[in-house]
C-alpha cells in the first residue's frame, strides 16, 4: 500500500471512532524531507472528501525545523495544525489563504514568521507568540485574518512591518513589547474592532496609516520616545477623542499634517481632549495649539494631568 493510501487509511479509522478527521505524523526531518511527505499529505488534505469536515494535523511528534514557504498555500481543508518544539521558521505564503484553519501553536523554538504566511486565514482565533524567538513581524504575516481576536507578542519582538495585522477586524487590543521600537505602514489599518493600544516607552515612530480606520480606538498615549508620525495614521479613527503625549516638548513630535485628516472613504479623526501630564502650566504661547499637526485651539488642553484610566 502506498504511503498516501496509507494516511488516509488511518485518517477514516480515526474519522470513523472520533468523528473527525487528523492526520498524526511521527517522523524524522530527513526522512519528511527525502520523501516529499509535507507536499503529499497537503496533496491529502486538499481533496473535496475533505472538505466539509476539515483535517487537523499534528506534527507534534517530528523534528521538523521548518515549514517550508507556500507549504499549505491555498488550501482551504485544513483546520488545525500542532507545530513541533523544533520549529525554527515558517516560510512565506505557508498557510496563505487556509480559510479553514481556525488553531495553530507557535513554539518557544520559532525565530521567523515569512511574510504573508497567515494571510487570509479568516478562522484564524488567536496568535500567541508569547514564547517565541522572533524579532519581528513581517509584512503581511496575518493580513485579514478577520476572525483573529488575541495577539500576544514576545518581549523579543522590536518591529512591526507593513500591513501585518491589516484588517484584523476582531483584533480588540494589542500591548507592544518594552524593547519595541517602530511600526510601519498600515500594521493596523482597518482593524476596526481595536479599542486599546499600548506603546512602550522606547518607540521611536509611528509611520503612514498605521491605524487607518480603527473606528473603535477611543484613546491613545504616545511616549515621549515618539520623534515622528506619518501620514494619515489616525485617519478614520471617529471614537478617538482622548489623546495623551508624555513628553513636554510640543516640538519635539513631527506629525504629518493629514494625521487626522479625511482620506479615501474614512472619515477625518476629531479628538477633544489633550493630556500632558509633564507640562505644569499653560506656557500662554499658543505652542502646543498645533500639536500633532492639528488645531486645538477651540479643543480642550489638560496640562499637569494625565488621561483618565
Amino acid at each position: 500500500m502506498k504511503r498516501k493510501q496509507i494516511i488516509e487509511a488511518k485518517m477514516q479509522e480515526y474519522f470513523n471512532e472520533y468523528g473527525y478527521y487528523s492526520i498524526f505524523l511521527e517522523d524524522t526531518k530527513e526522512n519528511i524531507d527525502n520523501n516529499s511527505t509535507i507536499s503529499k499529505i497537503n496533496t491529502i488534505i486538499s481533496k473535496n472528501t475533505y472538505t466539509k469536515d476539515g483535517v487537523y494535523l499534528d506534527l507534534s511528534k517530528t523534528t521538523m525545523t521548518a515549514i517550508a514557504a507556500n507549504a499549505f498555500k491555498d488550501n482551504k481543508n485544513l483546520s488545525g495544525v500542532k507545530l513541533p518544539e523544533t520549529i525554527t521558521s515558517i516560510g512565506e505564503n505557508a498557510f496563505y489563504d487556509c480559510s479553514s484553519l481556525k488553531t495553530i501553536n507557535f513554539p518557544s523554538s520559532l525565530t521567523e514568521i515569512g511574510e504573508s504566511a497567515f494571510q487570509l486565514c479568516i478562522k484564524l482565533e488567536k496568535a500567541d507568540l508569547s514564547q517565541t524567538k522572533m524579532i519581528q513581524i513581517n509584512a503581511n504575516s496575518f493580513y485579514n485574518c478577520s476572525s483573529l481576536k488575541t495577539v500576544v507578542l514576545s518581549q523579543s519582538i522590536y518591529a512591526i512591518q507593513a500591513n501585518a495585522f491589516h484588517s484584523c477586524s476582531s483584533l480588540e487590543s494589542i500591548a507592544l513589547p518594552a524593547n519595541f521600537i517602530g511600526i510601519a505602514n498600515s500594521a493596523f489599518a482597518e482593524c476596526r474592532a481595536l479599542k486599546n493600544v499600548t506603546l512602550n516607552e522606547k518607540i521611536t515612530q509611528i509611520l503612514g496609516m498605521v491605524f487607518y480606520n480603527c473606528t473603535s480606538l477611543e484613546k491613545i498615549s504616545i511616549p515621549s520616545s515618539i520623534k515622528t508620525i506619518g501620514h494619515n495614521a489616525f485617519t478614520g479613527c471617529t471614537s478617538l477623542k482622548q489623546i495623551e503625549y508624555l513628553g513636554d516638548n510640543p516640538s519635539s513630535v513631527t506629525a504629518d499634517a493629514t494625521v487626522f485628516s479625511a482620506y479615501s472613504t474614512a472619515e477625518a479623526a476629531s479628538p477633544e481632549s489633550l493630556y500632558l501630564p509633564n507640562v505644569a502650566n499653560d506656557p500662554s504661547d499658543g505652542s502646543w495649539n498645533n500639536f500633532l499637526s492639528y488645531d486645538w485651539s477651540k479643543k480642550t488642553i489638560n496640562y499637569n494631568q494625565g488621561m483618565p484610566k
